[in-house]
């Protein structure tokens, strides 16, 4: 029979590190530590959320790292983790199935044009690290407000040094951003659109999020430009 250690291996290279029965395996990124994802966790118990019934959309689990830390710490709520690379999704389930974590559905979706999924209600959705991939970040908001009220989101912006008018209904202010799609961690698409920090926000207030708290804002380590943690609600 095949053992867990053995499905990891097969599955390498990871970028997840994946704590088993003592065992570090996998890759070097510990996602239950990265502090986005406590905070969030902090976040939702202050709020009293994370209980039964409640519905978490995930948007971009790689390979479910933050999924099984959010799904530990909330037993009771069901989450909905997604990401667009099937590869990666096939991870993510073998993750889950060493932590024991069961109240995590996971789904193959295209958050750039998914609408399907957004016509669930959710509590809350978490999105850390996928909305700097997309080319219209706002129509991606929008279908978030239509299915929950809060939202919390780590993303990169534009400077306002590299902002100019995108047309984008000729209202948003970034800069299109590049980049290659072969690794796991990038986007699908060529191209994404930056916001500077005031379109985010006048894209989560027009989506309909009239309340938003930025709660930290620092450089990417590679200089991509800004990033900033924020929770948004109505």
């Amino acid at each position: 029979m095949k053992t867990i250690e053995n499905e990891i291996i097969e599955l390498a290279p990871w970028i997840t590190r994946i704590n088993y029965r003592g065992n570090e395996l996998g890759g070097s990124y510990d996602a239950g530590n990265d502090s986005r994802v406590t905070r969030f966790i902090e976040k939702l118990k202050d709020l009293g959320g994370g209980k039964e019934g409640d519905k978490i959309l995930e948007c971009g689990c790689l390979e479910g790292g933050h999924s099984v830390k959010i799904a530990s710490e909330f037993p009771n709520a069901s989450i909905v983790s997604t990401d667009v690379r099937e590869e990666n999704l096939v991870k993510a389930k073998v993750h889950a199935k060493l932590a024991g974590a069961r109240n995590i559905n996971f789904k193959l979706a295209d958050l750039e044009t998914e609408s399907e999924l957004f016509l669930a209600d959710f509590s809350f959705i978490f999105c850390v690290g996928l909305l700097y991939h997309l080319r219209n970040p706002s129509s991606f908001l929008s279908r978030c407000a239509k299915s929950a009220p809060k939202i919390w989101i780590s993303t990169v912006i534009s400077s306002e040094r590299d902002a100019e008018l995108v047309k984008e209904n000729d209202k948003y202010r970034g800069r299109i951003y590049v980049e290659p799609t072969d690794h796991p961690l990038s986007a699908i698409r060529e191209h994404s659109f930056f916001p500077n920090l005031g379109s985010l926000c006048n894209m989560l207030w027009d989506a309909g999020y009239n309340k938003i708290e930025l709660l930290e804002q620092t450089m990417t380590p590679n200089g991509n430009g800004p990033a900033i943690l924020l929770y948004a609600c109505y």
